[in-house]
């Protein structure tokens, strides 16, 4: 039994077909198997005669023995040797954290979140066992440097950029989504097919209201900064001088327990004399 990939290549030239077929990427190897198992049935069944019941019992054993054999693998396929970090292994690259939708709860071995299915739809096509998929956490900026990598695949939401394929190799798109401006019918936005035709729309005067709230906050962020590096100085001046004044007390102190000292060893030195 042959297995055939999607249309992924490694290291980061992983790829993924339509979402159509993610629906098929998550079903189980050992579903796969034991369908083809059944057509192995079919094929002999037609082979035909002698006892029907031994030839049922010998198919059996052997479609058994080809899901265990199979299902015990599922380290890849012919493709895929020598061409992964580990060999037997599919190391993915995801987020830290992962978010939701993509990966619920950000545990992507669940298989619970759109990437984190379409990672495991993607392994199985290329034939390895869910036990064989291994996670990794990376940034998002680090996943996309040039350099030698921890992962075989990144699946992070990355937008395509020409600035970006000159480090790393994209697969075809997995997800796209399309912006939008939404408006009332008689809105003056209502006929805008631009973003300069904005300008002079309630947009454009809330995003100059909110850029000038930002640059006070801004502002009085400096201010308070600066106030507070000002009462810090003085405080540690404060306490300079406050130890100054301790020690010089200090010294006094001692001073005067010295000559304490010295006038009664003066008194003694008399009696004996």
């Amino acid at each position: 039994m042959h297995y055939y990939p999607v249309s992924v290549a490694f290291t980061t030239e992983c790829a993924t077909n339509n979402q159509g077929e993610m629906h098929m990427k998550q079903r189980s190897i050992r579903v796969r198997l034991l369908a083809f198992g059944a057509v192995a049935v079919l094929g002999l069944a037609a082979c035909g005669g002698g006892n029907d019941a031994a030839d049922e019992a010998a198919t059996d054993d052997a479609t058994e023995e080809t899901v265990a054999e199979e299902v015990v693998t599922g380290v890849g396929n012919d493709c895929t040797a020598g061409k992964t970090l580990v060999e037997g292994k599919l190391t993915i690259g995801t987020g830290n954290p992962a978010y939701e939708p993509w990966v619920v709860g950000d545990a992507p071995e669940s298989k619970e979140g759109f990437e984190a299915a379409v990672a495991y739809g993607v392994a199985a096509e290329m034939g390895f066992s869910d036990e064989n998929v291994v996670w990794v956490r990376t940034g998002f900026d680090e996943a996309i440097q040039p350099g030698a990598k921890n992962f075989d695949f990144n699946l992070q939401q990355f937008s395509i950029t020409e600035e970006r394929k000159a480090n790393v190799t994209f697969s075809d798109p997995y997800y796209s989504t399309n912006q939008a401006l939404v408006g009332f019918a008689d809105s003056p936005v209502a006929t805008a097919t631009k973003v300069s035709e904005l300008k002079d729309s309630e947009i454009q005067r809330i995003q100059t209201m909110y850029q000038e709230k930002l640059t006070r906050v801004l502002e009085d962020i400096r201010v308070v900064s600066e106030e507070r590096d000002r009462l810090q100085q003085e405080y540690s001046e404060r306490v300079k001088e406050a130890r100054g004044v301790e020690r010089a007390a200090c010294r006094v102190e001692a001073e005067e327990a010295v000559r304490v000292l010295e006038k009664e060893r003066e008194v003694l030195a008399g009696k004996c004399a």
